[in-house]
Parts: structure tokens; sequence; C-alpha cells
């Protein structure tokens, strides 16, 4: 079973999210609560949960500060989703590079809460399973990667079946579907590569070779798939868009949509596609 913890220094809400949510249907134990950042952060070193529900405004230490120190010390893969009653875009911005699962503005209803944290087990589920996978079953024959339809069509695996070949695609399977279920975090060369088990040189090297792409372009290509789909549901703004997708500017965000869409994103909304 996977293990949660709770920390928010406002006792109401912490007991609330523990107590109104039936965590135990998610497959998940709450395995404790603090009140204050210096807490949180003993818990996680002692228990290592596998999701926190983090408040950003604590005593001792901010939600931020935990996930900071969390992420410089490796304590634990831990996914953080953070509960904040500020909507500043300092607070998103510094959540998006500490690689926060999702921002959710207070109040926000069980069901949210509830929603977030099953699909970031799911994604914790898939990526374990397949890391695992691919580490420990190198030399079996696999199946390449199916591209959506009229995603990058131009960038298909070799189907070669010699040793060197299957090392390489069970490492673009791992990179690939690692940045297709985690493009809404502060993604990097080093984070992907360690999931795949290689070192960032040579994941690099791989994905100009395999896919006739950089990293950088692989990341922004799915995130503008993301987006677009986004856009189509029609319930957001492009600045929201745009943090949802794992862009930390919509500046920068306008510019990558425009490369790859063709035109803006403004435009692709009012259906010039």
């Amino acid at each position: 079973m996977y293990r949660l913890i709770i920390a928010d220094d406002e006792e109401n809400i912490r007991l609330g999210i523990r107590d109104c949510i039936c965590w135990e249907n998610l497959g998940l134990e709450v395995a404790g609560t603090a009140s204050n950042g210096k807490e949180a952060l003993e818990l996680i070193r002692q228990i290592k949960p596998d999701v926190a529900i983090m408040d950003v405004n604590m005593p001792d230490m901010t939600g931020l500060e935990v996930i900071d120190a969390v992420r410089e010390e490796r304590i634990s893969d831990t996914s953080f989703l953070i509960l904040s009653g500020y909507d500043q875009f300092s607070y998103v911005q510094q959540a998006l590079k500490l690689r926060v699962v999702d921002y959710l503005l207070k109040p926000c209803s069980p069901t949210e809460i509830q929603n977030v944290v099953s699909e970031t087990l799911r994604r914790r589920a898939n990526t374990r399973v397949l890391t695992n996978f691919f580490r420990e079953q190198s030399d079996s024959d696999m199946e390449f990667i199916q591209m959506e339809p009229n995603f990058l069509d131009d960038a298909d695996l070799v189907n070669d079946r010699s040793p060197e070949n299957k090392s390489k695609n069970s490492t673009m399977s791992a990179a690939v579907d690692y940045i297709r279920t985690h493009y809404a975090e502060a993604l990097s060369l080093d984070v992907v590569s360690e999931v795949a088990g290689v070192s960032p040189a040579y994941l690099s090297s791989l994905f100009r070779q395999e896919l006739d792409i950089s990293f950088v372009d692989y990341v922004n290509k799915t995130r503008v798939q993301a987006a677009k789909k986004l856009m189509d549901a029609g319930s957001c703004r492009n600045a929201d868009v745009a943090y949802r997708v794992g862009f930390t500017s919509e500046k920068y965000f306008s510019r990558v949509f425009k490369k790859y869409a063709g035109v803006t994103a403004s435009d692709y909304r009012h259906g010039q596609r």
C-alpha cells in the first residue's frame, strides 16, 4: 500500500483532508500528519512517503523549503502536491522547479484533491513498473515506441534486434514514457537520464540518433501537444495552460507553441489550426 503524509498548520484542514477522503480505496494509508515544516521534513525522513500533501505557508519551514530540502538531500522520491491560499506566480514557478505534481488553490474540494492524488499514483505505478522492467529485462525482446497519431511521425526507432539496439530502445522507451507522464513537471536531462539509467550525455546523443530531435525539442513538442488538448477543451487561459503543461514562463510558452503549432496560442484557441 502507498503511504501518504499531510502537512498543514491549520488543524481543520489537516484533519479534513485526512478524514474526508477514503484513502484506502486509492490504495493509500495516511502514515502521518504534520503541523509545521520541520515536522513534515522529519516525517519524510522517517517514513519516505510516496505522496505528500503540503501547505505552502507553515511555521518553521515553508512547504517549498521542505520540498527543496528533500530534493537536495535525496531523501526520497516523494510526489508532492501543494495547497496554497496564494495565487502568486513566484510560488507556482518555484513549485514547478521543485517538480511538484500539482499546485491547488484553497479552498479546494476533497474530490479535486482525490483526483490529483489518484493520477499521481497512476503515474508513479507506471514509472516504477517500466523502470524496473527496462533495467531488469534489457536483454529481452521489446516492442518499440508507438507514437500518437500525427505526433513525431518522422521519428521512428529502427527495428534492429542486435543487443546494442535492444539496449538503446529500452533506454529510449523509458525516457519517452517518463517525459509523457511527467511533462508538467520541471523536467531536465539529468532527471530523465537517471530514470533511464544512463548518463545525460548518452541520453542526449540517443535522442539525436534515434529520433532525430534534441531532448529539449522533444519535451517542448510533448508539452505543446498537451497544451493543444487543454485548449481544445476551452476551459483554461493561455497562462494557465502554460503552467499546467510545465512551462514556467508564459512568454516562452508562446514562442515554443508558435514554433511547433505554426500559429500563436491565441490564434489556435480561436480556431486557426
